[in-house]
């Protein structure tokens, strides 16, 4: 049975699912439990099994005697019931989940993650949850998590009192035509899920599903950059002749009317092609962003940075797409490229910060993010950032003063960034929200 606790904090979700699988009579070889959470810390605390005299509290004396054994500060997990889980890093945001067959699994937990998410992140994680589910193969979410008006691909059951998740067995259900207001419909191109076939009547059972740390030559492969030169690297070459100028394509220019600025007009140019205003053409390129396009969104940016080097917006954006698509080294260049253009745009640091968190590099991050913090000592979501990096390194009281931190500087008005990233808390509400929560996870460690 294939199993996968999504977002499994320090672990207690997941050991019980192993007690629940060992109590059933099934051996740790038979069950592939995988246990993924974005916070590192916690998912090396998982591995540790240890568990304080009151976080163990709730444990039967059955179970603590069968799955435990004492130790100085509480209680550790048998050796035996830690073979059932593997624990591992894994960002739910991510494009592609490399480490997972399609239709390989039977079970996803995955709860009191999601309300954390805004509704393009939601829809695009659900869409790889339903593709990476076997027909049939279950989604739990957390009591106050709920899919309704938000995504219908999923089926709704009762289980034992309880409303569960299920991929349909017979291919996928459509999603309605009608979307939810102020968000962008689900990409097709990237995200909406290839229905798996169900085998007729007499077909040998296929073999157990598992998971797989490197893709299977048949599996679908996961959305890469395109590798064509990028704009930096265009930018940085010289043209292939001496003297000749780039070939651009022909387009429709805009001209505003000297007697009437509220009047655009278009001028065509061979060729035919439309040329949108900057602003505009950043726009189209954000909802492919927020639509897990990722491949399509770099392009329209690099085009745009051609025709327009400085867009700092636009500079912005194309580095947290590269970051986005683990291309750390070009996100770094462009980052580098907008201080040059402003050289104390905020936005540049924050988002080569998140690049270097993303990227593991933390030192970097925490350099970057300071220096943030330094030109705007008032931006929450640096400082709730900097916590992030701060509990990666084990520095859990320098984590709980940049929580506190975020938190309190909430009181001063927050400016929207320049630049767009598809998952980061952007409101004071949310800052506040997952501050909070955070926070409140650490003083429970503590104890």
């Amino acid at each position: 049975m294939c199993i996968w606790s999504a977002g499994c904090a320090t672990g207690e979700e997941a050991y019980s699912v192993a007690m629940v699988m060992a109590e059933l009579g099934a051996l740790a070889v038979e069950v592939d439990l995988w246990a993924t959470d974005l916070n590192l810390a916690a998912v090396e605390a998982a591995r540790m099994g240890r568990f304080s005299v009151r976080r163990s509290s709730g444990i039967s004396s059955e179970r603590l005697e069968r799955f435990f054994h004492p130790v100085e500060d509480g209680m550790e997990v048998q050796p035996t019931l830690r073979e059932y889980v593997r624990f591992e890093g894994q960002n739910l945001a991510a494009p592609a989940f490399d480490a997972v067959t399609p239709g390989s699994l039977d079970l996803i937990l995955c709860r009191n993650v999601i309300i954390y998410f805004d509704l393009p992140t939601i829809r695009a994680l659900m869409d790889r949850f339903l593709v990476a589910l076997r027909p049939g193969g279950l989604l739990f979410l957390g009591y106050s998590e709920s899919l309704f008006k938000v995504y219908d691909r999923f089926e709704m059951i009762e289980v034992d009192g309880a409303f569960v998740y299920r991929r349909p067995l017979l291919g996928v259900a459509r999603a309605k035509t009608t979307p939810v207001p102020m968000s962008p419909p689900v990409s097709s191109s990237v995200s909406t899920p290839v229905p798996l076939s169900v085998a007729p009547a007499g077909t040998p059972p296929r073999p157990a599903p598992s998971f797989s740390r490197l893709r299977p030559p048949d599996a679908p492969v996961p959305m890469t950059p395109s590798p064509r030169p990028s704009y930096l690297e265009q930018a940085a070459s010289p043209p292939s002749r001496p003297g000749s100028e780039p070939v651009r394509p022909p387009r429709l220019t805009l001209e505003v009317s000297a007697t009437d600025p509220r009047v655009v007009r278009t001028t065509e140019v061979p060729g035919g092609a439309k040329a949108f205003p900057p602003v505009e053409r950043l726009k189209q390129a954000v909802r492919k962003m927020m639509q897990s396009d990722f491949t399509a969104a770099i392009h329209d940016v690099e085009k745009l940075l051609i025709d327009e080097p400085g867009h700092l917006d636009a500079l912005l954006t194309l580095g947290n797409l590269y970051s986005l698509t683990g291309r750390i080294a070009e996100a770094r260049e462009a980052f580098a490229q907008a201080l040059v253009r402003e050289p104390l745009c905020v936005e540049a640091r924050i988002f080569g910060g998140v690049a270097a968190l993303q990227a593991g590099n933390l030192v970097e991050a925490r350099s970057e993010l300071g220096k943030a913090l330094f030109l705007e000592p008032t931006l929450a979501l640096g400082h709730y950032l900097l916590a992030q990096v701060q509990e990666r390194t084990q520095d859990r009281d320098g984590a709980r003063r940049s929580y506190r931190n975020a938190i309190a500087q909430l009181r001063f008005p927050q400016r929207p960034l320049a630049g767009h990233y598809p998952d980061i808390p952007d409101s004071a509400e949310a800052i506040a929200r997952v501050a909070r929560y955070a926070l409140a996870a650490l003083e429970e460690e503590g104890n």
